[in-house]
């Protein structure tokens, strides 16, 4: 199913999500979203799930607790979990 709908911005830069879409993907006002400039004409926005962003974050937790690890180490643990 393709839903379109049409938004503009407020003078703040707020964009408001058409009810129809926000239905369709069963959004709610404490969603997250990245927000993505493909090119100079095209915003995509992809809902992210808050859960994965928690379990992401607790498996990194996990990772730092069990070692002394170094900034290195911890920035390496984050490029393997957002590999999964």
């Amino acid at each position: 199913m393709v839903v379109v709908e049409t938004t503009k911005m407020s003078t703040r830069g707020q964009v408001v999500i058409p009810k129809q879409i926000r239905e369709f993907l069963n959004i709610d006002e404490d969603s997250i979203f990245t927000v993505i400039a493909l090119d100079g004409e095209t915003i995509v926005l992809r809902k992210l799930s808050k859960e994965k962003i928690l379990a992401d974050f607790a498996k990194i937790r996990e990772k730092v607790k069990k070692a002394r690890l170094t900034r290195k180490d911890v920035e390496k643990a984050i490029a393997e979990i957002r590999a999964e």
